[in-house]
């Protein structure tokens, strides 16, 4: 079992990338270019596409690894509330604001979205992180099942890496199964987390989490450490003898970046581990560990939120300090929304129990 630190440093590593999420989508859609090559664009970045999504995936696979045995109707629910929260979601934040006009046509020709018939239809099948969390918590629950899964998990993983790039160049030139396709291997802006590599991620958590049961020792914060430093370097020697194009967009890396990436992500987690076991608990703590609570709907908020004030603050308009008073608005409301409907909900199941 984790110890006490360990899960809660597991919480925090995670709450923190939950924390900073409306700042990121704030900047990237209201700053202008100046501001996101600048300072806070450039931290934010690195926040976002280091530990980022990439350690959500991963700390999936870790605790399904330490849950208990779901039945297959515990499953299949999970897997399709996931599903359904991601294309609801698509069609708050993204149909429903073309419709009303409030996207941008700059927004749009900027992100490579064809202006046509089908616009909604792709706006609405856009491939999110919450689509391959639904993909990707299937198929961990299925390994789960292996007898031989400690077995089966480094091979699948290793397949995925070497198999990703060759995958990438399957393409229908019908747009009705293009769009499905895409959520496999394809690029932004029909899919933003593809299948192929990012299944490595949370396949690889699974794998941690089962050897950290396993293996479990006082040392095993160093151990970790020493794991990823390997990982991080296999990584950068694969990315060195790559082709250049492998390694061109963050959302869909080879062999050499997703190996990189796994490590970055081992790195974090190691150092809230450490900052757990380091200082004492503090209000900072606690709000890391309620964010990390209440991501998915934390996620949905801020993304409707950021969305539907395009029309306020416009397209990659804000200056440096418009940008840093309006982060600081978006992140107060994207929180104060689900703590207000958790207070409305403790309350109902009060008075219910009344």
């Amino acid at each position: 079992m984790l110890t006490k630190n360990e899960s809660k440093g597991l919480a925090l590593a995670r709450g923190f990338i939950v924390f900073i999420m409306p700042a990121v989508h704030t900047t990237l859609l209201y700053s202008t270019p100046e501001v996101k090559k600048g300072p806070l664009g450039i931290l934010l970045g690195l926040l976002a596409e280091q530990p980022g999504a990439q350690l959500f995936m991963f700390l999936m696979g870790v605790f399904i690894a330490y849950g208990k045995p779901k039945s297959f109707a515990e499953v299949t629910g999970r897997f399709f509330y996931l599903l359904i929260a991601a294309y609801l979601l698509n069609f708050i934040r993204l149909v429903l604001p073309f419709y009303w006009g409030w996207l941008p046509r700059e927004f749009l020709t900027e992100n490579n979205v064809a202006i046509d018939s089908l616009t909604p239809l792709r706006l609405l099948l856009t491939g999110d992180i919450l689509q391959l969390a639904a993909i990707a918590y299937l198929v961990c629950q299925v390994f789960m099942q292996l007898k031989q899964k400690m077995f089966f998990l480094p091979a699948a993983i290793l397949l995925i890496l070497l198999l990703s790039p060759l995958l990438w160049q399957v393409h229908s030139k019908s747009p009705l199964l293009q769009l499905p396709l895409s959520l496999f291997n394809g690029l932004p802006p029909a899919t933003f987390f593809p299948v192929f590599p990012w299944l490595c991620y949370p396949l690889g958590g699974l794998l941690a989490g089962l050897l950290w049961q396993k293996y479990s020792s006082k040392s095993q914060n160093g151990v970790w450490v020493v794991s990823s430093i390997v990982i991080m370097i296999a990584g950068i020697a694969f990315t060195i003898i790559e082709p250049p194009d492998w390694n061109n967009n963050f959302y869909r890396l080879g062999p050499g970046g997703t190996l990189f990436h796994i490590a970055v992500v081992m790195l974090w987690i190691a150092l809230f581990v450490w900052a757990v076991a380091t200082f004492a608990n503090n209000i900072f703590f606690r709000l890391l560990h309620w964010s990390s609570n209440h991501i998915t709907i934390v996620y949905f908020t801020q993304w409707v939120l950021i969305m539907w004030l395009l029309p306020v603050f416009g397209y990659e308009q804000l200056s440096l300090t418009q940008t840093l008073l309006t982060l600081v608005l978006t992140s107060i409301i994207s929180f104060s929304i689900p703590a207000f409907y958790k207070k409305i909900m403790l309350s109902r199941k009060f008075f219910t129990h009344e």
